[in-house]
């Protein structure tokens, strides 16, 4: 996708560095329309795979309510230590309605939706990685491998390791 739109190249620069701490240190007023036609080439798909920039045009013109925006925040988020004070702080709204509102909308909690969105991502990386147990526990976001098994075995019925092996015994 080619953009044109300086200003608009200019702000998935700014989240892309405000999302992820990263220190892009590109002049974009002073690159050519190439370098600048090929800079959007690059970070238009990632900012949109990662739901960067849609998501914060959709905040700012009122298009994504309330649970969209906390579950926007929650999957960019997840694999660090939230709490429900930065979701607030995030959303601008108080715990109890930001809560309620999830509730009545998903029919879960945001600490529930929070570890289903970490455990899938466990659940990939055993599939697909040869991490240890323990390494996948903290990439996803827990702080306790030991918490992390007693939550992956509680919600899906075995614990990591047996899930890998069923995994492997499949192929």
């Amino acid at each position: 996708m080619v953009m044109n739109d300086l200003s608009k190249l200019k702000n998935y620069i700014s989240q892309l560095q405000k999302d992820y701490n990263m220190s892009l240190s590109i002049h974009i007023d002073e690159c050519d329309e190439v370098t600048r036609n090929k800079l959007s080439e690059l970070i238009v798909p990632l900012c949109d795979s990662l739901g960067l920039v849609n998501a914060e045009e959709k905040i700012s013109s009122g298009e994504m309510n309330i649970v969209d925006q906390v579950k926007n925040y929650l999957k960019t988020y997840r694999s660090r230590n939230i709490t429900s004070a930065d979701v607030c702080r995030h959303i601008g709204c108080s715990r109890s309605s930001i809560s309620h509102q999830f509730k009545n909308a998903t029919g879960t909690g945001i600490r529930e939706y929070l570890t289903a969105l970490r455990l899938e991502d466990a659940k990939n990386l055993l599939k697909n990685s040869n991490l240890t147990v323990t390494e996948i526990a903290f990439i996803v976001g827990f702080r306790s491998s030991h918490y992390f098994t007693n939550v992956f075995k509680k919600e899906i019925g075995i614990t990591p390791g047996m899930y890998r092996k069923k995994l492997e015994n499949r192929k």
